[in-house]
């Protein structure tokens, strides 16, 4: 049988791509491919919010995720009411007790990292710091960590003059472990004007 067209006609056109057309489309891909990664992070839903087809148990879960929330929070509020307590105590383990093994309080640009350094601060210079009280302006909370803002006031006790009541922000991440609340890092908005320790 004879046919007067060539079975090749139905073939579509292969285009001819120049090597930096190709690149190009290359580029594209892997930037849709990012693009759509991103999108797949950011789809996910975050600890806290109730996941659809929970059917009759959404209040339920809400009502216990509340409730967490609110015993954290108040958990975190005493905490803070301690630490405040014990902040110049003759004892300067208790107030550092209230911290994690590798925590970090930063006051300006000094940063004091690890128990054993934070202790050694509460001895001697932060011990001058009298009268903390904390502030919780912000409370947030994501699975195993917390964070606090507010307002730290104190009475700084200065050599040989009068003590002098000052007030500056801070922040706070805290871990949980074992259903106790630890601070891992806390962040003076800056740093108090605390007496120089002699050299030794």
């Amino acid at each position: 049988m004879f046919f007067p067209f060539s079975i090749q006609s139905f073939a579509p056109p292969v285009p001819n791509f120049s090597a930096d057309r190709i690149k190009a489309i290359c580029t594209s891909s892997r930037a849709f491919s990012l693009a759509f990664a991103i999108l797949a992070v950011t789809a996910t839903p975050v600890h806290g919010q109730v996941e659809p087809g929970m059917g009759g148990n959404v209040g339920k879960l809400r009502t216990e995720a509340a409730f967490y929330r609110a015993h954290v929070r108040n958990q975190i509020a005493s905490l803070l009411g301690s630490l405040g307590g014990l902040w110049d105590d003759s004892n300067p383990g208790l107030a550092t007790a209230l911290y994690t093994p590798n925590a970090t309080i930063i006051l300006g640009e000094e940063v004091i990292q690890g128990k054993s350094k934070i202790q050694a601060a509460f001895a001697s210079k932060l011990g001058r710091m009298r009268g903390v009280h904390f502030t919780m302006d912000e409370f947030d909370l994501s699975d195993e960590l917390a964070y606090v803002r507010g307002t730290m006031s104190y009475e700084l006790i200065h050599a040989g003059t009068t003590a002098t009541r000052e007030t500056a922000a801070y922040a706070m991440i805290l871990r949980v472990r074992r259903d106790e609340w630890h601070i891992q890092s806390h962040l003076l908005g800056r740093k108090p004007l605390l007496p120089e320790e002699p050299a030794s």
